[in-house]
């Protein structure tokens, strides 16, 4: 049998235990015998432990898929470093290039192509300026089966083509850290969601893909609540998330709602990046309020869900399943006092879930926990 991970700590609750292992940064919940024995692990000896989980799968051959999916390495950082460059071969006259405004910083971004231009810009384009001088510079290129991002001269990530998204994320985080003007990053996670702030309060909305979480926050911020960010929050090791730059993306079966609260949105262009076939917009909200960056406390943790002929409902989510939806779909940070510290806060804040056919009823739920 293969030598799996062993636990690095267990944090029990009532009814479930949350165990980290350091070695690959993977999260399980555990209960009834699993949570015992993950406990009694962690004063073992290596070599005790792996006889003891051999003895177990003896008997219960099913934890097997569980076992490999913990060993799988969960390790990679927002900030990988990557160890080679090809720097010296980029003639940056032949990229396309945007510069951004982003709070103290004017931003130049060098892309590769017209289609990087348009993959990676698109939830930024409403910052475009036509200032040619920048205090900053990225650079995104695209060469055999990789996409690579470079801040200035130095190679910070690269990943494959089929996951753009990953460092999509890690263009957004680079712009949200010139935005906030911070130099030395301090990232504790970073969450796939949506955020908005209102009377001193910060609901962050999360939910599956199409759940209606980026319309929520778009028609609330239309409303009377301060947008904070849509797709990528990132939070810090004081618990602090930290406004993103970017605009909302808007799908096309969504436009009528949005019309209906900012008659505008019409005269917004639609995006040469789809969604597979589907249309989009994005939606400038930093802009339309004029914020300024600034950063909050995080009150609750909100699954949305949007279905037309559903009863309006905000209920607690009990921990264990909130726990079981936001861990797969977070960045932690991979070191021991990153993970105790992620997971002492997400076990202490409220946590609820959000059905809703009707924006209005939604409203009215969630003003009722600012009061």
């Amino acid at each position: 049998m293969c030598n799996y991970p062993k636990p690095s700590f267990v944090i029990s609750q009532s009814n479930f235990s949350l165990v980290w292992f350091g070695a690959t940064n993977q999260f399980l919940l555990v209960q009834d015998a699993l949570e015992v024995f993950f406990t009694e692990s962690l004063v073992q000896t290596e070599s005790d432990y792996q006889e003891a989980l051999e003895a177990l799968v003896a008997i219960h051959p099913e934890i097997i898929g569980l076992m490999e999916a913990i060993s799988t390495d969960n390790t990679n950082s927002l900030a990988k470093d990557t160890t080679t460059s090809n720097y010296s071969s980029i003639s940056l006259q032949d990229f396309e290039v945007s510069n951004l405004a982003l709070g103290q910083h004017t931003v130049s971004v060098y892309y590769g192509s017209k289609t990087l231009q348009i993959l990676y810009q698109a939830p930024f384009a409403h910052l475009k300026i036509n200032s040619v001088k920048s205090s900053k510079e990225l650079i995104i290129t695209e060469n055999d089966s990789k996409h690579n991002l470079y801040a200035g001269k130095k190679l910070i990530y690269t990943t494959p083509k089929d996951q753009f998204f990953v460092l999509q994320a890690q263009f957004a985080n680079q712009l949200t850290e010139f935005y906030h003007n911070i130099n030395t990053t301090n990232w504790l996670c970073s969450f796939h969601g949506c955020a908005v702030h209102k009377n001193n309060k910060t609901f962050l909305l999360l939910g599956d893909s199409g759940a209606g979480k980026s319309t929520l926050s778009s028609l609330l911020s239309l409303s009377d609540y301060r947008f904070i960010a849509d797709d990528l929050v990132l939070m810090d090791h004081d618990f602090i998330i930290y406004d993103n730059p970017a605009a909302v993306s808007v799908k096309e079966n969504a436009w009528p709602v949005i019309q209906n609260h900012y008659k505008a949105f019409s005269t917004l262009k639609t995006s040469e990046k789809t969604k597979g076939q589907t249309r989009m917009k994005f939606l400038p909200l930093h802009a339309l309020q004029k914020n300024t960056p600034q950063s909050f406390e995080v009150d609750a943790l909100v699954w949305v869900h949007y279905s037309k002929n559903q009863t309006n409902r905000l209920s607690p989510l009990c921990k264990n399943e909130a726990l079981s939806r936001l861990i797969p779909d977070t960045w932690i940070h991979p070191e021991l006092t990153s993970a105790r510290a992620f997971s002492n806060w997400v076990l202490d804040v409220k946590t609820y879930q959000l059905n809703y056919s009707d924006f209005k009823a939604a409203k009215k739920l969630l003003d009722a926990q600012l009061q």
